[in-house]
C-alpha cells in the first residue's frame, strides 16, 4: 500500500489506557492504531504523510474493532483478528507477522524474532520494524524485549509497554 494516494477515515475509542485513534482504509482495513496523545498524534500525522493518506474523521469506530479492544482489556481476548492493510517492507511484514505468534503474556527477544523469521543476527532491524509497527496492541510489539528480558523501546513509551505486559500477565487485574 505504500506510496498510494488513499483516503483513510479516523475514529477514536476510549480504552483503559487512554483514547486510541484508528485509521481505516476505503477497503475497511485497519491502516493504523495509535494512542491519541500528543507524541503519538505527531507519529500518526507523520505516518499519514509518508504513506500519502488523507485523513477524514469518521463518526464512530467500527463495532468489530471496538469489541475486540473491549474484550482485550477485559481479559477475555488474547489476540486480534482485524483486517490489516498490508504495508511496509518484506522484512517488516515478516516481523509483524511473527509478533502475532507471541503468546498473550509472553515475550520474545529481538534476536529470537530475528531467528524465527530467518534473519539471525538482525535484532536491531527487528527493533526498527517494531518501532515502525502502525498497529498498537493488535500487532503486539510490546511483547518484544531485550535479550536479558529487560524492556527496551516502545512507541507508546516503556511505561505503556510495562502496563500492557502486566495486564496480560494478570498482574494488574482488570484495572489500569
Amino acid at each position: 500500500m505504500q506510496g498510494t494516494d488513499m483516503n483513510v477515515s479516523t475514529s477514536k475509542l476510549k480504552t483503559p489506557i487512554g483514547t486510541i485513534a484508528v485509521a481505516m482504509t476505503e477497503r475497511d482495513e485497519v491502516a493504523g492504531i495509535w494512542l491519541d496523545d500528543d507524541s503519538d498524534a505527531k507519529a500518526f500525522d507523520t505516518w499519514l504523510t509518508r504513506h500519502g493518506f488523507e485523513a477524514q474523521p469518521a463518526p464512530e469506530i467500527p463495532a468489530t474493532i471496538a469489541d475486540q479492544f473491549d474484550a482485550y482489556f477485559a481479559g477475555s481476548r488474547q489476540s486480534f483478528t482485524l483486517p490489516l492493510a498490508e504495508q511496509g517492507s518484506a522484512f517488516e511484514r515478516a516481523v509483524w507477522k511473527e509478533l502475532r505468534f507471541i503468546p498473550f503474556g509472553g515475550t520474545m527477544s529481538y534476536g529470537e524474532v530475528a531467528d524465527a523469521i530467518g534473519h539471525p543476527g538482525e535484532a536491531q532491524r527487528v527493533g526498527q520494524a517494531c518501532a515502525s509497527n502502525p498497529w498498537l496492541i493488535a500487532v503486539p510489539c510490546h511483547r518484544v524485549v531485550a535479550s536479558d528480558g529487560s524492556l527496551r523501546g516502545y512507541a507508546a513509551g516503556l511505561h505503556m509497554k510495562e502496563r500492557l505486559l502486566n495486564h496480560e500477565r494478570g498482574l494488574l487485574g482488570m484495572s489500569f
